[in-house]
């Protein structure tokens, strides 16, 4: 493990975010379930895009398997982060409650993408939703 890595991995805090769905398999259907999942979890109510969620991912990643993806969040009163991707087989790949004041708002996790995918981080807080996005290319290799 390199240098580099190793700080930007020990500044995210990581593994403190529970996987709900790792894999990249695409699907026909990729779009639809990124929008089913969108409303699964918004429901209706208006997202605002918001530069206070940092989305830290490469913006090229070389090797698909192991893609890492970090979020935080400087939206006051942080109480969920939830973390969804187009084009894969699972839009909704992780989330985290913040709700609690010891647990920090951000996220780090790995993600497997075969193809190139847009990254949306959604923040909860008790005034509603924010989101930012993040797009990132990859080969697909594995090594």
């Amino acid at each position: 493990m390199d240098t580099q890595r190793r700080v930007w991995l020990k500044q995210l805090g990581a593994g403190s975010a529970i996987v709900v769905a790792p894999g990249a398999l695409l699907s026909d259907d990729s779009d639809s379930t990124f929008v089913q999942a969108m409303r699964t979890v918004v429901g209706d109510t208006q997202v605002k895009l918001d530069s206070r969620i940092e989305l830290h991912v490469p913006l090229d990643a070389a090797n698909g398997a192991v893609v890492p993806l970090g979020v935080e969040s400087s939206v006051p009163g942080t109480l969920r982060i939830v973390l969804l991707i187009d084009s894969h087989e699972h839009a909704k790949v992780a989330e985290l409650d913040t709700s609690s004041p010891i647990m920090a708002p951000r996220l780090s996790t790995h993600l497997q993408l075969q193809h190139a995918a847009t990254i949306t981080a959604l923040v909860e807080t008790k005034s509603g939703w924010h989101r930012n996005t993040a797009r990132v290319q990859t080969l697909g290799v594995s090594c």
